[in-house]
């Protein structure tokens, strides 16, 4: 495993930078955390630092590479995220969800589906339970097809599951003063 980025020093040169930021790269992309080679956003933040090192021609500083690790961070725990949900795997779930730096509405680059989106169609309710105790769920994100997340769930005949998701979409609704269309606020 490469050296965490806040422990190196801030004054090495742009090669040596580039290095750092390409190991790293190869570091998330490893079998080791199960990723795919195709993660778009991942593969685009690294690019963009390694641009920012390229276009400079200057090393960077210790804080621009804490901002790029916590960037990768967070996809990465965006992507474990995804895998738990579309296994409906509970125990990753609460334990992803229950960390603050987890991005628990990242959405798949593909899809545009969240967690939420793959148990609602998995009919994953133990994970969803999980999921929902972290207070931090956005209901109201459409995936790429324009879906929200109950109507996966009433497309899956989990009839419970999507009166829930419904409930929880159109209170949050209420809440941020956004009119859900009349074909969202009706079950079917």
């Amino acid at each position: 495993m490469p050296r965490r980025i806040g422990e190196t020093a801030p004054d090495r040169g742009g090669v040596r930078a580039y290095q750092e930021a390409k190991a790293l790269l190869d570091h998330y992309l490893s079998a080791q955390h199960g990723l795919r080679a195709n993660s778009h956003e991942l593969i685009s933040v690294v690019r963009d630092l390694l641009a920012r090192v390229e276009e400079r021609g200057t090393e960077l500083t210790a804080d621009e590479f804490r901002e790029i690790e916590r960037k990768v961070d967070s996809c990465v725990r965006g992507h474990y995220l995804l895998q738990a949900a579309r296994d409906g795997d509970p125990v990753t779930v609460r334990r992803l969800a229950g960390e603050a730096s987890t991005p628990v509405n990242f959405q798949d680059p593909r899809t545009g589906a969240t967690a939420l989106h793959y148990m609602a169609a998995y009919r994953a309710r133990p994970a969803l339970r999980e999921l929902l105790k972290s207070g931090r769920c956005d209901f109201l994100i459409r995936d790429k097809k324009g879906r929200l997340a109950w109507e996966l769930a009433s497309s899956a005949d989990d009839a419970a599951m999507a009166r829930l998701l419904l409930r929880k979409t159109v209170k949050q609704a209420a809440e941020q003063d956004v009119v859900l269309r009349r074909r969202e606020a009706e079950t079917r």
